[in-house]
């Protein structure tokens, strides 16, 4: 048994760092840091707006789960050492301390979820195409609108001393509307390009 572990453990590192991997990978890196830039800055909340939602579900919607936790990863990273690869150019470990520090690290735990639960390769062969489409916004609204929004306003909490319903109302609210839409962007868009070319689109899990 532990044999055949490693021997899945080595055969997904290998798959990980293949060139076609390491390509899907740096596009979705890119994808997360361009639409991290289009942000909308709101006056009656710490958060902004941005469509980094929107490229966090495309990485778990497209990518395996360690695929997704290197892209995600790295983005953080990159930020946290001063790059400005965060919403509205920001960067630094203020960053994570601040009030949309607990929404980054939802991003992570968020595409990885979705990486791991949503419908397979083989799901979509051979189940209905409506049935793969609910099966993914399912775990896409689990993923987004309950992981990020939790870790999101805890974290928004602890960096601004907000008691729950404020932060909820601050930090929720004003981006239920827009998450909505993203999500069904999202699943519709990477339903279309797994089934148009799923050896460019998907990974094992």
């Amino acid at each position: 048994m532990h044999t055949a572990n490693t021997q899945v453990n080595n055969t997904q590192i290998k798959q990980l760092f293949s060139a076609p991997s390491m390509a899907r990978m740096a596009m979705m890196i890119a994808l997360v840091i361009v639409l991290g830039q289009v942000s909308i800055p709101l006056p009656f909340s710490p958060v902004p707006i941005t469509g980094q939602t929107l490229a966090i579900i495309i990485v778990g919607l497209l990518m395996s789960p360690l695929q997704a936790l290197v892209i995600v990863g790295l983005w953080m990273a990159m930020g946290t050492l001063g790059l400005p690869v965060f919403s509205m150019g920001r960067s630094g470990p203020e960053v994570l301390l601040g009030p949309s520090g607990g929404y980054i690290v939802g991003f992570l735990a968020c595409a990885v979820f979705i990486a791991f639960f949503k419908a397979s390769l083989n799901g979509y062969k051979q189940r209905p195409r409506m049935q793969a489409l609910a099966h993914n916004a399912v775990v896409v609204a689990i993923g987004s609108l309950v992981v990020i929004y939790t870790l999101g306003v805890l974290g928004l909490m602890r960096a601004t001393d907000m008691p729950f319903a404020v932060a909820f109302t601050k930090g929720v609210f004003p981006f239920l509307i827009g998450d909505a839409l993203k999500l069904v962007i999202a699943v519709l868009t990477c339903d279309q390009l797994v089934r148009t070319a799923p050896q460019l689109f998907t990974s094992p899990k």
